[in-house]
This record gives structure tokens, sequence and C-alpha cells, in this order.
């Protein structure tokens, strides 16, 4: 058991192993002596592992990477009438009992290397521009901008980017799997090679879709000269449209200038919008220019605004990009919810909660210390208010246990996640204060309504437990990374795809992901996936680049 800030628990748990024993934390988040893969057994790296049963001729087969349905069909067409095939417990059970030959399990082996090519998955990347994309009237700044910030979108849990792979597989008739895969920059589609085709061509025809002038709007809100809580709030309720219209993709740029150099270093101008890994020039239509900044992968927005305000740089403005596949009317909505709640002009002012809104004086309000919006506060005790939870027009706030400030949940959100990257536990913006695990559960994972579920709920994807897993996730991090202190001969890192933490040996110049599901194999030094040849000898030579995150 772990906590966030104050009272850091620590307990024995459960073997990883299943049986009845117990083991500390370290030996839970390491991995074996098997576990350190030969450099040449990198490229061998499949989407499944076997393994062999010979007291009871039967082969459990793994899946990897996929959906193990879709695997078992495949394999039940390809195997002939003497396999038994059985899916138990997320693994495929393949029994030989009716099968005569004394090599059976060498000769299915050597059939699964045979027939890889039926489960191997098809790739969408960046590369994979259609022939039509010159043709007609497609953004490439467009194509480009958007390759380049999906591991950013997608690696702190985008709703967008997953309801976008569940509509493809709603638009495919048949089972199909469609998995965006930071480690290697890439879509993966599982499915039959009939329905695999087809799947790629919608998902390329989606995001060309979005490439096309109509179906992406931009909207620049105005700020108050020096008005940081503008911007912060601009950012929280950016993150509150984010959940209410998943949809729709909206993309935050910061038009900076820029007193001095922003890493990572490339040439400045003082009419740049910077973006993750991207620069836009105002003076360009449309203004998008790739640049190389893989070093801010994991970055949100509001880590971005404060690396950037960090360096002695002032944000002049904001741009805010929405865009969808059609120019339907959730474009048209988001468009109106951006400029009701971040309009084009500046208030001057915060939001102001109505006599109306203070049903039965029963709810206190306060303002967000961050954002500077008047909140209806939620109470400790009881049920919290009706009202309060069903009107979206309202805001709810919460006052932290120990230094009584007060938040929305969106910048509570922001800022935690930023202490815990930088300072390794929760701590209050405003005062520094440590802060309680209970408090972040009960802001990370409250929902206002059933109502308001529903529209993200539906394709499996619930955005407030994705948040508090990735605090969860940066907790266990945090506190392996306290350990290689204790140790100079063990490391650990986040894997890209999966997010476990792997604490492993650094006189191995490769070690597997602990999760038994994935199939990544990363380097000791770095952390990363090598891709190719050349990775794998620059990881080798310990001549890649440190990437802690």
């Amino acid at each position: 058991a772990m906590t966030f800030g104050c009272g850091f628990i620590l307990k024995s748990i459960s073997s990883k192993h299943g049986d009845s024993s117990e083991e500390n934390m370290f030996g839970w988040h390491s991995v074996d002596d098997k576990s350190y893969p030969k450099p040449e057994a990198i490229k061998e790296r499949r989407y499944w592992n076997i393994v062999k049963n010979p007291s009871k001729s039967t082969v459990n087969v793994f899946v990897n990477r996929g959906s193990l349905q879709i695997f078992s069909d495949i394999l039940r067409d390809l195997l002939a009438e003497s396999y038994d095939l059985k899916v138990k417990h997320e693994k495929i059970v393949v029994s030989f009992l009716k099968l005569k030959s004394a090599n059976w399990r060498e000769s299915f082996s050597d059939y699964m290397s045979m027939n890889g090519h039926y489960f191997a998955p098809e790739h969408v990347g960046i590369g994979s521009l259609p022939q039509y994309f010159s043709e007609g009237n497609y953004s490439l700044s467009h194509w480009n901008e958007i390759w380049s910030n999906l591991n950013a979108e997608w690696i702190p849990g985008s709703i967008f980017w997953c309801r976008f792979c569940h509509q493809i597989e709603d638009k495919i008739k048949g089972n199909v799997s469609v998995i965006y895969v930071p480690s290697r920059s890439r879509f993966e589609i599982f499915a039959r090679d009939d329905i695999r085709t087809k799947a790629k061509d919608a998902l390329i025809k989606d995001i060309a879709k979005m490439c096309l002038p109509q179906n992406f709007r931009y909207h620049q809100p105005e700020f108050a000269e020096g008005a940081k809580w503008e911007k912060w709030g601009a950012i929280a309720k950016l993150g509150e449209i984010r959940i209410q219209y998943p949809t729709t993709r909206f993309c935050l740029f910061f038009e900076v200038n820029a007193q001095k150099k922003i890493e990572p270093d490339h040439t400045n101008d003082e009419n740049d919008i910077y973006c993750n890994t991207v620069t836009l020039d105002r003076k360009k239509s449309p203004p998008f220019t790739i640049i190389d900044t893989s070093t801010w992968t994991d970055e949100t927005d509001f880590e971005r605004l404060e690396n950037i305000m960090g360096q002695g740089n002032k944000v002049k403005s904001l741009l805010i990009m929405a865009q969808s596949s059609r120019a339907d009317e959730n474009l048209t909505a988001s468009m109106k919810i951006l400029e009701r709640n971040i309009p084009s002009k500046a208030a001057g002012k915060c939001n102001v909660v109505n006599k109306e809104q203070q049903v039965g004086g029963q709810d206190e309000h306060s303002i967000c210390c961050m954002c500077r919006r008047n909140l209806v506060l939620r109470q400790s005790e009881g049920k919290p208010n009706q009202t309060a939870l069903t009107e979206t027009s309202i805001v709810i706030g919460w006052r932290l246990t120990l230094c009584g400030c007060v938040f929305c949940r969106q910048c509570f959100l922001n800022s935690v996640q930023m202490k815990m990257k930088h300072y390794g536990k929760a701590m209050c913006q405003r005062c520094g204060t440590s802060i309680l695990a209970s408090d972040c559960e009960n802001i990370i994972k409250f929902k206002r309504s059933k109502q308001n579920e529903s529209s993200h709920t539906s394709f499996c994807f619930d955005p407030y437990n994705a948040d508090w897993n990735r605090l969860a996730v940066m907790s266990i991090a945090n506190f392996c990374y306290d350990i290689e202190n204790m140790d100079p001969g063990k490391k650990c890192h986040t894997c890209l795809d999966c997010r476990t933490v792997t604490i492993h040996k650094t006189n191995r110049p490769f070690f597997y992901c602990r999760n038994n599901k994935c199939p990544n194999i990363m380097c000791s030094i770095c952390g990363n996936v090598p891709l190719s040849s050349d990775d794998i000898e620059a990881c080798r030579k310990k001549n890649c680049a440190i990437n802690r995150y």
C-alpha cells in the first residue's frame, strides 16, 4: 500500500507469482535474471509467448498485445482438427492429446514461426500518408502536427484518441483491435487479414479528414498582461471541456515573447508559438513547422506553461485548435463552449456564483487559489448538494485537509501531477504543504453525476480513474527512484506503453518489461525500446540519450 503525501506507507504484498508468499516492494518491481535478453533476441520479440506443458500434452499461448479473442480465432482457423483449442484465464490452451506424433512441441513452435505474419498487426504511422492526400485540400502541416503530438497526448491518457480507436473498431464488421503504441509512435491493428486492411484504410482516412480546413478551427482567448491565474484557468477549463467533448481533439499552443532560449534548443522568434513538438509561425497559413522536442514527451499543457515561464519567458497568449474527423455539430458545439468558458475577449473578472446557486445556504462558497473561479465546496461529511452535482455551470471545489487551500478538480490535478514529477510527492501549489492521499483520491476520482459519465463510459474509458491511475504510477516510480539511491547497481524505468515500473540491473544492456503482457525490451540506460539495428547498437555501446520518463 502506498500513499501520495503525508504518511507514506510501505507494506509487504502478495507475491507476483500467485503463491501465498509475500515480498517487499523492491522484490515486486524487480525483474529476475531470466528477464535480461541478449541483443540478438530483440528482433525476434513477438506478440505472444509459448509455455509448454509436456505432462498434459498442452501448450499455453499468452498474447502480449492486441485481443486474446482475435488471436484465438486466427489460431483456430490455422490449426488442424487434431488440435483442441480453448481460451482460459487470459491464455489460449492448445491440447495435442489427439496427435500421435512424438515431436508435437517442436512442430507447433515451428508452425507458429512460419505463420507469424497472420498474427502480426498492420501499422499506421506518420509515413502512412495516403496518395489522395496531395490531390485534395489536405494540410500536410496538420498531418505532421498530429503525429508529432500523439505521444504527448496518449501517454497522459487522451480521451479523444481512446474514443477515436473505439470508433474505428465500430466501423469495421468483425473482431478488430486498434491501439496506439507510444514506444513505436504508430497505431497497431490486430484482426484477420481482410479486416486488418479495411481497418487500416478507415484509420488513415479519418486522420486525413482531420487535416481538411473545414474540420479544424482556432480559438484565441485574450488575457490581461502578467495574469498567470487566467492562463491557469484556461488550461483547467480546457481539461474539463476535453472530457465533455471527447469526439473533438483540442491542442493548445503558447505564443511566447522569449527572453531566453527555450529548451530543447532551437531558434526563437517573438512571433513563434510553442506546443510540445511544434512551432507555429503566425505569419504562415497553416502555421506549422515541425521541430525535435522529444524530451517533452510526457508533459501536460500546465507543465509546458510552467516550463516556459520558469525559464524567464512571457506567454503573450494562448491558441486553441479544435479538430475533428468531420465538421459536425460536435465541432460547432466545441467552439461555442470554448467561447463561453474561455472568451476571446478578456473578461477581467472571475465567474460569480449567484444566489440561485446557493441552494438553501447549505453549501460553502470560495475561490480556487489557482484559476480564481468561484466554487461550491463539496461537503466533507454527508451527501453533497444534488443541485451542485448536476448543474454543469457550477464548479465544484475542495478545501485541503492540512493547509485549508481551495482547489477546483482540474487545477488540483494539474498542479499535483507536476509536483509528483518534480518533488516526488503531492504538494499544495499555493503553500507547499504536503497533501493527504485521501484528499487526492476524493478530488481526482470525483464524478459529478451519472448523466455526465455516459458520454465516455460507453467505450470503456473513464478519465477520472485514468487520472488516478496515472498518479499511482508516478507514486510507484518515485518510490523506485528512491530505491535507486540505495543500490547503485539497480535502476528503474517506466514502460511507455503499459506504464509498468521495472527495477533492473545496470550491468545488463537490455531488460524485458516486468509486465508479462507487454512485449517490450528496453535499454537499461535510456529506458527506450530500440526499434532498429542502429538503435540496438547505440544502446549496447551506451551511446543513447538518457531520458528519465
